[in-house]
């Protein structure tokens, strides 16, 4: 009855429930009312009365407009083979009582607002042969796998705005597609074992996250992909991993940027004047690199910086003067472990919301400037917590970003 209007029959389900031998059930786009609204009949009689179905093997709900969640009595239908609620306007998370569909071959749940982390009890479908997702948001961290990423799933992965593998055991490369994660606004894949070339990503993530993998190589073609168009990205963290080589000047268009961090990596050469365009970055990560020369004087383009990290580096030159005319919300400066000489700037007294100064390891002459004391940010216990964090929010995603892990240290010890 595929495609007849049904919108007000509303005892369907009553009905079809009378037909204990019914194999196959197909009312796609028929305009069905999901749940009977009528006051003799509740959602706990619906669960013990479907049980009569017993028989079914092929049901089509697809096309309609239900704006719910899947109810569990849907889960109930153990024979069922083929299950298809496509199309449809179902919100909510998949229970983890889809695996009583043992029988099941293919389920198709496409083209819905679902969400939620991948099941566990997905693996009790042995008979599956096909699912069909379409999730916007997929929440696969802390789940203890250890295997590569099937081609399968990076084929999925376009329809995704929410993309988070981390923390897991995840091994083998990236696909170097365009199309792998094309509409994706948040990836995480941070804590894995990705190694290989970073992936491309498109003009529209918002969030990525790739730390603490094993990707290596140059990170020319991932910053250099698609130069002509501006990107999205707010929140950039490459950190602890084998990445080396010297970074293009061409940070133009990444003027979104609100968090970098390229810490732990292998990166050479002079850090590029271009950073001077991501005037609305809050916090720079460059330590343990073999960065060299002098600091970019563009750098002080970026006022609203609190955190400048670039300690255990090969940078040279003195201190740079503008550094205290120019970031007046500095709250952490760190230089430790570079070749810089010369004087400490008095000009660095003017950081009055400074917390952490660390200047030590270098090759720095005479004394400390007597107006230290306007540091005062260091001496006074203040629990309220600053603006350190990127934000971002949207239908599918709704987190704080930390971009300090930790905001106060013992004074004069590295971070």
């Amino acid at each position: 009855m595929s495609y007849v209007n049904l919108s007000k029959a509303f005892d369907w389900l009553q009905l079809t429930n009378t037909l204990p031998s019914l194999f196959d059930l197909r009312l796609s786009s028929s305009q069905l009312p999901f749940i009977p609204p009528t006051p003799t009949v509740n959602f706990s009689s619906l669960v013990v009365n479907l049980h009569n179905m017993t028989s079914l093997r092929h049901l089509d709900l697809s096309g309609n407009n239900f704006n719910s969640s899947i109810p569990n009595w849907l889960y109930s239908f153990s024979r069922l083979e083929f299950l298809n609620l496509a199309d449809n306007n179902l919100q909510g998370t998949i229970s983890s009582a889809i695996g009583n569909l043992t029988s099941s071959i293919s389920i198709d749940l496409s083209y819905n607002e679902l969400g939620g982390k991948l099941l566990r009890s997905l693996g009790n479908l042995c008979n599956l042969r096909e699912i069909r997702l379409y999730l916007q948001y997929l929440d696969i961290s802390n789940t203890q796998i250890s295997d590569v990423i099937p081609p399968s799933i990076w084929n999925l992965s376009s329809q995704f705005k929410y993309l988070n593998l981390s923390h897991n055991q995840i091994n083998g490369e990236i696909p170097n597609n365009p199309s792998i994660l094309s509409t994706s606004l948040v990836i995480d894949l941070s804590s894995n074992h990705f190694k290989g070339s970073l992936p491309y990503i498109s003009s529209s993530v918002i969030v990525l996250d790739l730390s603490d993998n094993s990707f290596s190589k140059s990170i020319s073609s991932f910053l250099c992909f698609k130069m002509n168009d501006s990107k999205s990205i707010g929140y950039l963290n490459l950190e602890k991993n084998n990445l080396a080589g010297k970074i293009p000047d061409y940070w133009m268009k990444w003027n979104s940027l609100v968090v970098l961090n390229l810490a732990n990596n292998n990166f050479s050469g002079s850090f590029p004047t271009s950073i001077g365009s991501l005037t609305l970055l809050k916090s720079l990560h460059l330590y343990n690199n073999k960065f060299s020369g002098n600091l970019p004087s563009s750098l002080r383009n970026c006022e609203n910086l609190l955190i400048i990290d670039v300690a255990e580096n090969e940078f040279v030159g003195s201190i740079p003067l503008w550094i205290g005319h120019r970031f007046s919300s500095l709250m952490i400066l760190n230089l430790h472990s570079n070749n810089f000489h010369g004087h400490i700037p008095k000009e660095l007294c003017a950081l009055t919301s400074l917390r952490i100064l660390d200047l030590s390891h270098n090759k720095l002459s005479r004394g400390i400037p007597g107006c230290v004391k306007n540091f005062s940010a260091m001496a006074t216990k203040n629990n309220s917590n600053p603006d350190m964090s990127f934000n971002h929010s949207h239908d599918y995603y709704n987190e704080t970003l930390p971009v300090e892990s930790k905001l106060l240290v013992i004074k004069g010890k590295p971070l």
